[in-house]
C-alpha cells in the first residue's frame, strides 16, 4: 500500500504533475496540511496531530465526508509528521511519499529529513518530494532514476559515510568515503540512467534536482 502523507508547508499545484496519485493511495494529512491536500486534488482520508492549523469549516466538512481525525495533544513528544509516518507503517505501507515537508522553517525541514532514519521506516521506501527536488535515504544501496545531466547530491547523514560505490555518476566513487563535515558530495551528474549507489556503513541522504537536465 502507498501513502500520501501531507504536511503544512508550502506546496504547488505543479506537484500533482510531478506525481502520479492514484486512487488506491491513503491520503493521510498532517494537521493543517489537508488545505495542502485539497489543492492537489487530494481527498484527506486521515488527518492526524493537534488540529490548531485547521479551520473549523474545513473540518466539519471533512468530517461528513467520513475522514478520520487523530487528534494528539499539542505538547507531546513525537512532531506530527513523525506521528503520521507511523500511522502510515502500522497501516501497513511499504512506500510513503511525503509533500509539504520542505518548507520555510529549517528546524521543521531537518527534524523531517532526519525522520528518513528511523527505524521505523525499515524496509519502506520514502521518498519527499517538492517542486524542485526529490530526496530519499539509501541504507545500503539504492537506485537513483532520471535522465542523463540531472542533478545529484550525496550527503552523509552519518558522521562518516564509507564503502561507497558509484555507478553512472560523472565523479565516481570507488570505496570512497563521505563525511558530515565535508559535504563533497553535492552537485555531481548522472551520466545515464539508472545511477547505482552502493554503501558499506553508514547512511546517505539523496538529493536529486527535478527538471535539472542541461
Amino acid at each position: 500500500m502507498r501513502a500520501i502523507v501531507v504536511a503544512k508547508g508550502h506546496v504547488q499545484k505543479g506537484l500533482s504533475k510531478l506525481i502520479s496519485f492514484g486512487p488506491q493511495d491513503e491520503i493521510i494529512c498532517v494537521d493543517g496540511g489537508a488545505h495542502n491536500a485539497l489543492e492537489l486534488g487530494l481527498r484527506p482520508s486521515v488527518v492526524i496531530g493537534d488540529m490548531d492549523s485547521l479551520d473549523e469549516r474545513l473540518l466539519k466538512e471533512l468530517r461528513e465526508e467520513g475522514c478520520i481525525f487523530i487528534t494528539h495533544e499539542r505538547e507531546k513528544d513525537k512532531v506530527d509528521t513523525q506521528l503520521a509516518v507511523e500511522y502510515a507503517v502500522e497501516r501497513g505501507a511499504d512506500e510513503i511519499i511525503m509533500v509539504g515537508v520542505l518548507g520555510s522553517r529549517l528546524d521543521h525541514t531537518l527534524a523531517n529529513l532526519y525522520l528518513l532514519a528511523s527505524p521505523v521506516l525499515k524496509g519502506v521506501k520514502v521518498r519527499m518530494i517538492d517542486e524542485v527536488q526529490e530526496i530519499y535515504l539509501i541504507k545500503d544501496f539504492g537506485i537513483i532514476e532520471g535522465r542523463a545531466g540531472d542533478t545529484v547530491s550525496l550527503i552523509s547523514l552519518t558522521p562518516v559515510t564509507k564503502g561507497i560505490y558509484t555507478k553512472n555518476l560523472k565523479y565516481a566513487l570507488t570505496d570512497g568515503e563521505l563525511t558530515l563535515d565535508f559535504p563533497r558530495g553535492i552537485s555531481n551528474v548522472l551520466t545515464a540512467s539508472p545511477g547505482e549507489v552502493r554503501i558499506g556503513e553508514g547512511l546517505l541522504l539523496v538529493v536529486k534536482l527535478l527538471g535539472s537536465t542541461t
